[in-house]
């Protein structure tokens, strides 16, 4: 929304907000795909449709974490809503921030 001196607001027609997305060769990578620390979201390039809008679902859902949630790691922790978590949730694909994501894909048919 934008609000112009007060006196009434235009809501754009187009996203205000927008998350570059990277396709590419992630075979070697267990995941399809990737959230990274600057927003940037990253998923295999061979997916089908269906499969890739499911994927920017639970990934989109990370970067709105990063932004809102406190959702961040180093090489030693994982940062989720004040609390910090052993790095071993990324390999196992475990930990809180994870339920909101599956909550929020779209489902591919």
């Amino acid at each position: 929304m934008i609000n112009l001196k007060g006196k009434f607001s235009i809501k754009p027609f187009y996203p205000t907000s927008v998350t570059p997305v990277y396709e590419r060769d992630m075979s070697k990578d267990p995941a399809i795909g990737r959230t990274l620390r600057n927003g940037v979201i990253i998923m295999e390039e061979d997916l089908s449709p269906s499969m890739k809008k499911e994927t920017h679902s639970h990934e989109q859902t990370h970067v709105n974490q990063m932004m809102h949630e406190g959702f961040d790691w180093d090489d030693k922790n994982i940062y989720y809503k004040g609390k910090k978590y052993s790095k071993q949730h990324f390999a196992k694909g475990t930990g809180p921030w994870e339920g909101p994501a599956y909550a929020n894909e779209i489902k591919a048919k």
